[in-house]
This record gives C-alpha cells, sequence and structure tokens, in this order.
C-alpha cells in the first residue's frame, strides 16, 4: 500500500501593510489606497496596494505622484520613520497576530515571512477522516481547483462527487480545502484581515496554486492537475527557480517553460547539472519538492538594512559610523522586545554591505551582549576589514550602497541553549529540574511549542538547588587542598632528582628551603581560592536572585525550532520567498508577496 501523500497548505496574507492601516484607520477600508515608503520624493516609493487601486491601474512600480495621476482619490499612507529609516514595528506585531490564529488551530506552522506561513495540515486530515468528515461543495464556498476551467461551483462539485467515490490523495486534499476554508474565516475574527490560501502535496505547489486566485479566496491542486499547470507556466515563476538557478536551467538544458522541463529526463538532467539539484528538478516536475514543514514559529534571525544610492553612498568613516550606529540601535530595540516576549537570546552577529561596483558581501561575529556600544564596536570592527583606504584616512573605499545587520543563532534561555554557566559544573545530574514542555492544545492534537516552569518547579528547584555558599566553597577547599599537596611534593621530588647523592642533612635543609621559597605556598594558594570561592559565590547568588526576577512569574516561555529548507545549494535563494521582510529587512524592507 502506498504511503499516503502529504496535505500542505500556504497561507498568504492578501495587500498586508494596507490591511493593517485600514484597521487602525477603517474610512481607508474598501477605497483605493497604497502604502508608501518614507522617502517624498515624487510622492513616495509604493510598497503595498489594494485591490480598490488596482482596478485602477495603480501599481508597485508606481511611486506616489504617478499613483495619483491614474486614480485621483487614491489614500497614500507613509510608513512611519524612525533613525531616518521605516519602522514596520506594527506590521510586525500583526504578523505575530496571525500566526497565533494559525498555531491554535493544531496544524505543524512553518512562518515564511511577515505575511506568509506554511502548514502541514496532514495529521488534522487524518483525525477529520478517522472521525468521519463528510466533504461537501457548501463547504467550500471560496475554493477554486487549480488546473479546471469553467464554472467554479460546477467545477468544485464535480470535483468532490469524485473524491467521495475514488478517495485516496485527492480526498484528503478535499478535507484540507475545508479546513483551511474555517482557518481562513477564523483569521479574519480574531484579526479583522483576509487572506488567500493554496492547498496541495508541497510546499511549492501549494505556493503556486495560492497566487491563482485572489483574494480571500483559495485554490487546491490535485496531482493530476500539475501537468495542466505546469504547462505554460516559465521556470522562473516557480519557487526556488526564480534567480540563478532558474536561469542556469533554462539557459543551459534550452527550455523556458516546467511543461518542457517534465519531459526531460533524469538522465539528461544528471549529465547537465549537478546531482543534488537533477534529483529535486526530476522530483519537482512530478509535483514534489521533498521539503517538510517544520516548526518555525518565530524567525531565525532579526535584522535591519538601508540602501545608499548615488550622493548617499557611504564614503566616509563618519558617514558609516553614523548609519551603523542608527542600524544597532533600532537592532537592539528588537531584539530586547524578542527576548521579553520569546525568552531567548541571539548568539550571532551578521553585517553585510552592497559594495560600489561589486556586489554584496556579509561578514559573521559573535554576539556577547544586547549593549548598543558593545554590538557597534564589533559591527564596525567586522566593517573596517572591508575598508581599503589607508588606516590614516577618513575615507571609506570603496563607498557602501547598502549596509544592514542581524542577530541570529537564538537560544532558549530556559533551556540554556549551548552555554553553560559556572553553576552547571557544581551540579549533580540527579537534582537538576527540567523544565516542563508542553504544546498549545489545538483541535485533535497539540499544536505551537511552550515551556512552562510551573511556580511549584520553580520553588523546588530554589530550595534543592546544590549552587549553594557551603557546596562552593568546600568545591574550592578541596580543590587547593589537593593542589597544594600535589605541587608541594613535585617541587621535593625534582629537587631531589637534581641534588641526588648529596647528604640526608643537606636534603632535609633543602626540603625545608623549598616549602619556604615556593611560590606556590599554602598560604598564597589557599588565599588565592578562598578569594576565588568568595567571588563566585557571591556572583552566583546575585545571578540566581536575578534569575528569579526574570523568570519567577513567567508561566509559558515559547521554545524556538528553527529550520533549514533542504533544497539544492545552487538554489537556496528562493524566488518569491519572503523571509528577509520580516526575518532578515534587506534595503530599507521587502513587501508583501501579494503586492508584487
Amino acid at each position: 500500500m502506498c504511503e499516503s501523500l502529504p496535505v500542505i497548505s500556504l497561507l498568504d496574507m492578501d495587500c498586508f501593510y494596507v490591511q493593517v492601516e485600514a484597521r487602525d484607520n477603517p474610512s481607508i477600508a474598501g477605497v483605493p489606497a497604497a502604502v508608501v515608503q518614507y522617502k517624498t520624493w515624487k510622492g513616495g516609493g509604493i510598497i503595498a496596494v489594494n485591490y480598490e487601486a488596482r482596478a485602477k491601474g495603480v501599481t508597485r512600480q508606481m511611486r506616489g505622484d504617478e499613483a495619483r495621476e491614474k486614480c485621483p482619490d487614491i489614500v497614500l499612507v507613509r510608513v512611519p520613520e524612525v533613525r531616518d529609516k521605516a519602522d514596520l514595528t506594527k506590521y510586525r506585531k500583526a504578523g505575530r497576530e496571525v500566526i497565533e490564529v494559525l498555531l491554535d488551530t493544531g496544524a505543524v506552522v512553518e512562518r515564511a515571512s511577515i505575511d506568509e506561513a506554511y502548514l502541514d495540515l496532514s495529521m488534522l486530515v487524518d483525525r477529520r477522516l478517522r472521525e468521519g468528515e463528510v466533504v461537501k461543495p457548501e463547504k467550500m464556498a471560496n475554493t477554486h481547483v487549480g488546473g479546471d476551467e469553467g464554472d467554479r461551483s460546477q467545477v468544485v462539485n464535480d470535483w468532490c462527487k469524485e473524491v467521495v467515490e475514488e478517495g485516496g490523495d485527492d480526498l484528503r486534499l478535499a478535507v484540507g480545502a475545508q479546513i483551511m476554508e474555517e482557518v481562513r474565516a477564523e483569521v479574519f475574527r480574531r484579526t479583522e484581515f483576509r487572506c488567500s490560501a493554496g492547498i496541495s502535496h508541497c510546499k511549492t505547489l501549494a505556493k503556486l496554486c495560492c497566487g491563482l486566485n485572489k483574494p480571500n479566496k483559495q485554490t487546491v491542486l490535485p496531482q493530476d492537475k500539475v501537468a495542466s499547470l505546469y504547462k505554460d507556466l516559465p521556470i522562473t515563476k516557480v519557487r526556488g527557480l526564480g534567480g540563478k538557478l532558474g536561469h542556469t536551467v533554462v539557459s543551459t538544458l534550452g527550455v523556458e517553460t516546467m511543461g518542457q522541463l517534465a519531459e526531460i529526463p533524469l538522465s539528461t538532467l544528471t549529465s547537465k547539472l549537478e546531482q543534488k539539484t537533477a534529483t529535486w528538478l526530476h522530483m519537482l516536475c512530478k509535483g514534489r519538492d521533498m521539503e517538510q514543514v517544520k516548526e518555525r514559529e518565530l524567525p531565525k534571525s532579526i535584522g535591519c538594512g538601508k540602501n545608499f544610492q548615488g550622493k548617499e553612498m557611504l564614503n566616509t568613516k563618519e558617514k558609516v559610523s553614523l548609519r551603523l550606529m542608527n542600524l544597532v540601535e533600532e537592532l537592539v530595540e528588537r531584539v530586547e522586545e524578542d527576548k521579553e516576549e520569546y525568552s531567548r537570546v541571539a548568539r550571532g552577529l551578521t553585517v553585510g554591505v552592497g559594495l560600489d561596483g561589486e556586489g554584496h558581501v556579509s561578514r559573521a561575529g559573535q554576539l556577547h551582549s544586547y549593549s548598543v556600544p558593545i554590538i557597534f564596536k564589533e559591527a564596525f570592527s567586522l566593517l573596517s576589514r572591508l575598508n581599503t583606504s589607508p588606516s590614516t584616512s577618513q575615507e571609506w573605499t570603496p563607498p557602501l550602497t547598502n549596509l544592514s545587520i542581524s542577530a541570529g543563532k537564538f537560544e532558549d534561555m530556559a533551556g540554556g541553549g549551548n552555554t553553560k554557566s559556572i553553576t552547571s559544573f557544581f551540579s549533580p545530574a540527579s537534582s537538576s529540574s527540567p523544565a516542563t514542555t508542553c504544546r498549545r492544545p489545538g483541535p485533535g492534537q497539540d499544536g505551537g511549542r511552550l515551556t512552562v516552569a510551573s511556580p511549584a518547579t520553580q520553588e523546588q528547584g530554589n530550595e534543592n538547588s546544590p549552587v549553594s555558599r557551603t557546596s562552593i566553597k568546600s568545591f574550592f577547599k578541596h580543590k587547593a587542598h589537593d593542589f597544594i599537596e600535589n605541587k608541594t611534593n613535585e617541587d621535593i621530588l625534582e629537587r631531589k632528582d637534581d641534588q641526588r647523592g648529596a647528604s640526608s642533612a643537606t636534603q632535609e635543609q633543602s626540603t625545608t628551603q623549598i616549602n619556604q621559597d615556593s611560590p606556590v605556598s599554602n598560604t598564597s594558594i589557599k588565599s588565592f581560592f578562598k578569594s576565588k570561592a568568595q567571588t563566585y559565590t557571591e556572583a552566583i547568588l546575585d545571578r540566581e536572585d536575578e534569575f528569579q526576577l526574570e523568570n519567577g512569574n513567567k508561566e509559558n516561555v515559547e521554545e524556538v525550532n528553527s529550520a533549514q529548507n533542504d533544497i539544492p545549494s545552487s538554489g537556496e535563494q528562493i524566488a518569491g520567498n519572503k523571509t528577509a521582510a520580516e526575518d532578515n529587512t534587506s534595503p530599507d524592507f521587502s513587501p508583501p508577496s501579494d503586492a508584487v
């Protein structure tokens, strides 16, 4: 018996930035509107357009003044500014609201960007089928079947009858479509945001069919409709093939559409491309991308950046320092907020620059503190390696056309991540009190993970903590005693070997002299360890007090499950994957996909 294919959905918020603004200001709901970035030249650059404005001919490629010419009654909302750059805080917070709704469904949720998320519905579908879920056209009022033309209602009716009779993976897709109708309705009920969705058997197809019918609709793509969708679909429009890899495939194989690519045998693909890439393309043509939806409720990194074109290019150390400080201050605000909300800390720091005429370069370092001066010093040190001007010069060569900074490699504060405190060396394994891990309750199964440290567990941990003043002093006392004894014996033996043959009186005198003159004397060693014991004891007890104050009242702490897509290395820059909009904010910022 063949294993069932997964049921995967992509949920994409419709013109998200405009929806966020409309919720704050209901007067712009239902009228032509667009969100523009902070620059005022020619009315500002448009980053999001609602469908009412699109109907009047307004596009993202226009500036505000041009949009007004097309649509005189358009409302242009300007993105807030902080430190001379766009502030996306309100949009990020709105995106988190949507994620909270998705987590409560019980599906496996992978946040893809500020306004996108993948859901693996497989377990929910299986449960509903066991409970006797019935597929009905009326439960798919906003659903389209991809690859089929004609009247929507009739197509859905015919398809529902077919899947009920035949069962199999198409039946599971139909149940998944009914679930997504409910999910989208719940998102609107709780957030007032409308969204679209795609439902298929892999992430790539779910993303493809999501954009076929918008706004506020969804498309399901059965496996037997993939060939129809691929027939005239440009290769570079497919997730993972929009960049360098896609153009390489087109030029190397001499094909333009996914339909043409699907006709090429695996042996030919392997002979002209890397094995991993060839295998991935071959499976993709069959409607599978070998990628799992991995739980990732939070971004893997947090960053910000800004472009500098023409006269604004950074060509002096003073300009670089000023702009870098602005970005560091913004980064610190965001990571502190992240730490407060999710109880995690970043350990990695990355700075990236656009070098005039030379492309983009990045450098990585460590993040030891959330202090603005410390992060600035580390980031500037990394950047300075790229400056070819003499150290005595105030010039910066080559000039920078872009500057970005991000924090990543997050560690869970509750679990300690990969970092050990000194207290761990004094703690018996049997006495440690592990945190209680539970999952967010959802229909039919558990959903997003939470870490819960109950008050009882915390109290017991404080009472039984082996990291006490007594245990530390005892540890250093024993170490001091052993060290003194071993060191003294070693010195005595060494001197005896050098003075072999001397009289017993001379040996006795030498031994006495060793004990008196050796820098490793009982008094100095005991003083050293006594001082260290006292210092470490006070520091640890202070840290215990801080930890209790910071975490004693927190009952729910979210864990982080970062995911790395397992796709060909040459295709990792995924076209259409908008994670940068939330995770690594690139120049100014990246708009949502539906605005593209």
